[in-house]
């Protein structure tokens, strides 16, 4: 499993693309004129397996994390699994480390500064993209939030993703 978590900020929404000839620069204002962010916490496994949140927080707090590895570890079974994580210091809060250390999973911190390693940070990218060619058509906030659910329900490559990491 890889688990982190990706801030979203929403704000001025301008289409480059999409509503003009090939080669005509357009810039079309989008619905979107405040500023908000949500914060997205998810782990995925090299068999699929997801788990998220997606609430409009400014960041991670200890607490938090601890509310998610809680909700996540139940959900991994009981054959013993690793955890990776970056190296977040809400990670290593006791609260967290009790959570892990009541179950039979482990945690394990990915090398610092080697995104290369970490499968999850393919997988922002492609809800990132994804969320793009989305968002000229998002309104509101409910619509953020199923599109981001959806766009998670039908990720492609989770597995194949943690193989070019090295990882199965």
């Amino acid at each position: 499993m890889d688990t982190d978590q990706a801030g979203f900020s929403i704000g001025v929404v301008n289409r480059t693309s999409g509503k003009a000839y090939t080669g005509v620069l357009i810039r079309d204002p989008g619905v979107y004129g405040h500023f908000e962010k949500f914060t997205l916490q998810l782990a995925i496994g090299s068999n699929g397996l997801v788990h998220c949140t997606f609430d409009k927080k400014n960041g991670t707090t200890a607490e938090d994390l601890t509310e998610f590895i809680e909700g996540l570890l139940p959900r991994l079974g009981n054959v013993r699994k690793t955890v990776m994580t970056d190296n977040l210091s809400s990670h290593f809060s006791p609260a967290t480390q009790y959570a892990f250390n009541q179950s039979i999973h482990r945690m394990l911190p990915r090398p610092a500064y080697c995104p290369k390693f970490a499968p999850i940070e393919y997988i922002f990218n492609q809800i990132e993209q994804e969320l793009k060619l989305r968002m000229y058509a998002i309104t509101n906030e409910l619509q953020l939030i199923a599109a981001v659910h959806d766009i998670i329900g039908h990720l492609k490559g989770v597995r194949e993703t943690f193989v070019h990491c090295g990882y199965v």
